[in-house]
């Protein structure tokens, strides 16, 4: 009995925390803009800004499969332009722990990044246009909690408390080709080895300011069209989800 009540607070805990992690997740996602800007992409369209095109103008194909073609425009996270063509941007974000040796402190590279069914065979189908905008932060908790089980020490971080944006960095972000993703047998998450190799980095303090000039911070949702922000203790949607 007093294992299973261990474990179900182990299991609340982990929940907390991926709520905590997701909530992020969308704000990295809207801070993504001007990272792609500062990589040369013109932003063709957001997932959480209104989408308008001419009347009677055709969207660009993405896909042969018009199926796949019209789940990508509904669904990508971004689509940006470079020299003439058109690239579907996924933005992963993770939490990375630290571990201090000394004076250095040495990251923790995160597990592999998550995708839906659909999202897999719809990028697969053309992976040459599909890129990963991966952003590892540190978890911005203020403290780890140790629990000590009958099952033996654990280490968490408490959900409980206040996200510190302070506590940021240092960020790393890089662009990673899709194909570049290995994927086990009939598996959604993808592997990418050496994740810090080749990032660009930020302070906290960049992150943070990154995070408040792209009005990110108070994000915490994000749809088709629309982003969910928390306004005064009220939870406001700004644009307009589709009909």
């Amino acid at each position: 009995m007093v294992a299973q009540q261990e474990i179900e607070k182990v299991l609340e805990w982990q929940r907390g925390l991926e709520r905590h992690q997701k909530e992020f997740g969308f704000k990295w996602q809207v801070a993504a803009e001007p990272l792609l800007r500062k990589m040369g992409y013109g932003i063709f369209k957001a997932q959480h800004r209104p989408f308008q095109i001419h009347r009677g103008k055709s969207l660009p194909l993405l896909s042969d499969d018009l199926d796949v073609n019209n789940y990508l425009w509904d669904h990508s996270d971004y689509i940006v332009k470079k020299t003439g063509r058109l690239y579907v941007v996924d933005v992963k974000s993770q939490w990375y722990v630290g571990f201090r040796e000394g004076r250095s402190v040495t990251p923790m590279a995160p597990g592999g990044l998550s995708f839906s069914r659909r999202e897999r065979d719809a990028y697969t189908k053309i992976e040459s246009s599909v890129l990963i905008l991966l952003i590892m932060y540190r978890n911005a908790v203020a403290r780890p909690q140790v629990l000590k089980t009958s099952l033996g020490e654990m280490t968490f971080y408490d959900p409980g408390e206040r996200l510190n944006v302070a506590r940021l960095g240092p960020v790393f972000y890089k662009q990673v080709p899709f194909s570049r993703l290995r994927f086990s047998e009939g598996s959604t998450s993808g592997n990418l080895s050496n994740k810090f190799d080749g990032c660009q980095k930020l302070t906290s303090r960049e992150a943070y300011a990154l995070l408040r000039r792209s009005e990110a911070l108070q994000v915490v949702g994000i749809g088709p069209g629309y982003r969910k922000v928390e306004r005064d203790g009220r939870i406001v949607i700004v644009g307009m989800p589709p009909s």
